[in-house]
């Protein structure tokens, strides 16, 4: 032993373990204030403390080897012992390092595009507060002609509103929207005078890449976010094309007044109000100054289309308005990508043209490839035209553009359960932040931990919910009625009618379309009823939802989507009166309004209530053919594990060829 202490105190092994150890200390002390400086993650420095351990033990080697002075000779047994430690050091690395840095890698260190941006909310600096949307409406027009620009990747606003208009973290912000620049200004309008000021920053080191100062009138203030968008481009080495200079260069309108009602008209759309008509009056009054604003005629366009499709005003004046509006953008500039997209909007929400509607965004993407709402928008289209994959990769890409847009996240959920991908739309739902588009997911996860684990699965959830203060009053009512019991499924049912009309956040999403939940839960209450022997009450509330359907179709409402919906809901009720005939009638009208062979997406779920019909009916000659086409259909709501458990299948669930359908 004193022989061996000797050797280390020969060869200053100890000195140099400690001057090792001193150096890599100090060494990994300087990385950390630079990783924090510059936003680099845990990860890296974990990483050098991985290979600082391992070279530690390297260092003892060389020093036992070559620690006395003259000593240079390599033996192979030093090679050796060196191979075996480098050996494990990489196995160690290996270990490690992929579950933590190349997993976590951000993007600040990994291939962030340089063409890319994010342009942050701009400060008003206005002294008026009701001059707000004038910084709100410039910031939307910079990304709208941004968006135009191909060789740039543009984040959305969508992900961008929820940060301040100068952070101090530019960098952190970098890496959650995986961008290198970032965008950021005020805004101050007094009177006709406007003072636009600009950072373009590179988010890994806050330096500024360019600024300017933009001093105008409202009278020549045309065209500044033309201006802006080249210079961000040139700035950022983008080379732009001839029809991207020309697209920049175009001013939207030359009308001061125009100008103020539609930015007035964007940021109504991003704050919106529950009178939908707020924005819409911005916009036909930029229209109105202006009749040669295309942009404000293709806004007009969308919110008379989204009131109609939605119900918020399905009227024949509405739709015809829509169609003046569209055709006079046609004619003022037929071939602006915002132009054709209203033309495939009206080709979707008016006309249910799907495969029009799809050729037209094929020609949008094109022409503007950094727009979020074109690539969702073109998601929606695939969607109902049975193109799957391209519905999610489509939904991906916008998601690229806004990361943290939740109903992107939510129509991806949807389309992964309407191809019945129950632990993708799972993973997707868990990734949400809690609010209220999570809660309309919340849906989806019930939906498939039945499909997965059935009653138990889906109780489990609930309780889950329940536990997390989730509202869950039409959930747990669902969960007593497929677990049979009846009584205690009508009484939450009328819980939760109750705490809808007051409160409609506890309204569930699972409903029949386009329609009030409460009429949903009317109907489930009414089965519950009738299964629980109160024949009387059951009968009254059919004859009660009955009745609201019939004066809703006898106003021949024009939207097929509530028209569907209101036969479905008829049918429904006249099931449960007995009335098999016209309920069955009922409801094969709303698969001929919507059937699958033009919409892929929502046909199959006015099928589904058919076949339940059929079913109520004890029908199941016609039920189980329907039942196995549906089964292997995407869009269908039928799967096998609700055939087994849903009581609405009772009726046939002794049929020979139910039977032998639910064994195949």
């Amino acid at each position: 032993m004193a022989d061996l202490f000797e050797r280390l105190k020969q060869r200053k092994i100890v000195q140099w373990a400690l001057a090792y150890v001193a150096a890599a200390f100090a060494l990994i002390q300087v990385l950390d204030i630079v990783a924090q400086r510059f936003g680099w993650p845990a990860q890296t420095i974990r990483l050098f403390i991985l290979l600082a351990a391992i070279g530690f033990f390297v260092t003892l080697v060389l020093a036992w080897y070559h620690g006395e002075r003259g000593e240079q000779r390599v033996t192979r047994t030093e090679v050796a012992i060196l191979a075996a430690l480098l050996a494990a050091g990489g196995i160690t690395l290996w270990r490690f390092a992929p579950e933590s840095a190349r997993t976590e890698a951000s993007p600040s260190l990994a291939s962030v595009d340089p063409k890319s941006i994010a342009v942050l909310p701009f400060e008003s600096m206005s002294e008026d507060k009701d001059n707000a949307y004038f910084a709100s409406g410039m910031q939307d027009m910079i990304l709208t002609k941004l968006a135009g620009v191909g060789d740039l990747k543009v984040i959305s606003r969508t992900s961008t509103e929820k940060y301040k208009s100068h952070p101090e973290n530019l960098a952190a912000i970098g890496r959650e929207l995986g961008v290198a620049s970032i965008l950021e200004g005020s805004v101050q309008k007094a009177g006709n005078q406007v003072l636009i000021n600009l950072q373009l920053i590179d988010a890994s080191n806050d330096h500024h890449r360019w600024a300017q100062e933009y001093q105008r009138t409202l009278d020549n203030l045309f065209g500044v976010e033309g201006e802006v968008a080249e210079k961000v481009a040139q700035t950022l080495r983008v080379v732009l094309t001839r029809d991207e200079r020309t697209a920049l260069a175009t001013w939207p309108t030359q009308n001061a007044r125009a100008l103020d009602a539609y930015l007035r008209g964007l940021s109504l759309q991003l704050n919106p109000s529950p009178d939908w008509t707020q924005a819409l009056e911005q916009f036909q009054k930029a229209v109105d100054l202006d009749p040669a604003f295309a942009l404000a005629w293709t806004e007009v366009v969308w919110e008379r289309l989204r009131a109609f499709w939605f119900g918020f005003d399905a009227t024949p004046g509405n739709l015809d308005a829509a169609k003046v509006a569209l055709d006079r953008a046609t004619t003022l500039a037929a071939d602006a990508p915002q132009v054709r997209r209203a033309r495939a909007q009206y080709l979707y929400f008016a006309q249910r043209d799907f495969v029009g509607a799809l050729a037209m965004m094929q020609q949008v993407q094109r022409g503007l490839p950094n727009d979020m709402r074109t690539w969702f928008f073109s998601a929606l289209v695939d969607r109902r035209a049975g193109r799957w994959d391209e519905a999610t990769e489509n939904l991906r890409k916008a998601q690229l553009l806004a990361p943290a847009d939740q109903n992107i996240q939510l129509e991806l959920a949807r389309t992964a359960m309407a191809q019945r991908h129950f632990d993708a739309a799972t993973a997707i739902v868990d990734t949400m932040p809690q609010g209220p588009t999570k809660r309309s997911g919340r849906d989806f996860k019930f939906f498939a931990a039945l499909n997965h684990g059935g009653i138990d699965a889906g109780a489990a959830l609930v309780a889950r919910l329940a536990a997390q203060g989730e509202p869950t009053y039409g959930l747990r009512a669902w969960q007593a009625l497929l677990q049979r019991d009846f009584k205690a499924a009508s009484s939450l049912y009328a819980e939760a009618i109750a705490r809808a009309t007051a409160e409609p956040q506890y309204q569930s999403e699972y409903v029949i379309a386009n329609l009030q939940t409460t009429i949903s839960w009317q109907l489930a209450q009414a089965f519950c009823e009738q299964r629980a022997g109160a024949t009387s009450a059951a009968a009254a509330l059919y004859s009660s939802v009955r009745k609201q359907a019939q004066d809703a179709l006898a106003a021949q409402p024009l939207n097929r989507n509530i028209e569907a919906a209101w036969h479905v809901t008829l049918a429904v009720a006249e099931a449960g009166l007995g009335e098999s005939d016209s309920a069955a009638t009922e409801a094969q009208r709303a698969v001929d309004l919507i059937p699958e062979s033009n919409d892929r997406f929502e046909g199959p779920y006015w099928s589904d209530y058919l076949a339940r019909i059929y079913a109520t009916n004890g029908d199941a000659t016609r039920a189980v053919p329907l039942i196995r086409h549906l089964l292997t259909t995407n869009g269908s709501n039928t799967t096998r594990a609700l055939l087994n458990i849903d009581p609405v299948w009772d009726p046939i669930r002794n049929d020979a060829a139910f039977k032998a359908l639910l064994s195949e």
